[in-house]
């Protein structure tokens, strides 16, 4: 018996060894990992989030997403009024508890701006969807897989940097090296400096055939402080109409 476990071991290892030799590999498996079924690309549900600062009031927003469209909508409580962002195709409408033709004040003081907007999509998007948008236009990944602790955990990592029209910074992702799970992500402006921040994963939760991290906990890369920590509480079927 013990024959035979050593000779399936020995005919496994060079499945196994050759799996990830490169940082795209590593990706295309923890995709596989959090996204069995290629899902995220016509994902169309309703997420709702609790971001939580030091010192601040906890703060809620619902996402409605339809990937399979191209349109997602925001919805945030500020000043005990529900104002929602709708961006389609880049173009960008509003409404504040339903109306749809806020005032200039109320455009001011919700801060209603299409580069805002924009902003909020492309970060809502890009760190729930992740590791799936790696595979994004424009992500130049390095195709070094780096043996790196985080976390207190041995991992193995990707660096990412993107073309200049898409972003500036240099991003580390971290994976378990048995399972794929990405359990963290780290980025800086210049990492030279060791700026920027890092992010600690943790909780899966099933939604839509996907396994996505329930919390994500925000720290300074110099000194570790807490910045915050954004949570998903739910996700429901998309109602929502654009």
């Amino acid at each position: 018996m013990k024959k035979m476990i050593l000779l399936g071991l020995i005919t496994l290892w060079p499945i196994m060894a050759s799996a990830q030799q490169t940082a795209k590999e590593l990706i295309s498996a923890s995709i596989a990992y959090h996204d069995p079924g290629n899902n995220w690309p016509s994902t169309k549900l309703t997420f709702n989030f609790s971001d939580t600062r030091p010192g601040k009031d906890d703060r809620e927003a619902t996402l409605y997403l339809n990937n399979a469209k191209g349109t997602l909508c925001i919805m945030r409580e500020d000043d005990n009024k529900q104002v929602t962002r709708h961006i389609a195709n880049n173009k960008c409408s509003y409404d504040i508890d339903g109306n749809f033709t806020p005032s200039a004040s109320e455009i001011e003081q919700f801060r209603l701006s299409e580069d805002r907007s924009i902003m909020l999509r492309n970060y809502y998007l890009y760190l729930w969807g992740l590791p799936m948008k790696l595979t994004d236009p424009g992500t130049q990944i390095d195709p070094k897989i780096y043996k790196k602790e985080f976390n207190g955990q041995a991992t193995n990592a990707s660096k990412v940097t993107y073309d200049v029209e898409v972003g500036s910074d240099t991003w580390y992702f971290y994976f378990d090296p048995v399972s794929n799970e990405m359990v963290g992500y780290q980025f800086f402006h210049n990492e030279e400096k060791g700026d920027g921040e890092y992010i600690i994963l943790s909780d899966i939760e099933e939604v839509n055939g996907m396994k996505i991290p329930k919390n994500r906990a925000w720290y300074t890369n110099p000194d570790s402080t807490l910045l915050g920590t954004d949570r998903l509480i739910s996700t429901a079927p998309l109602a929502h109409k654009h």
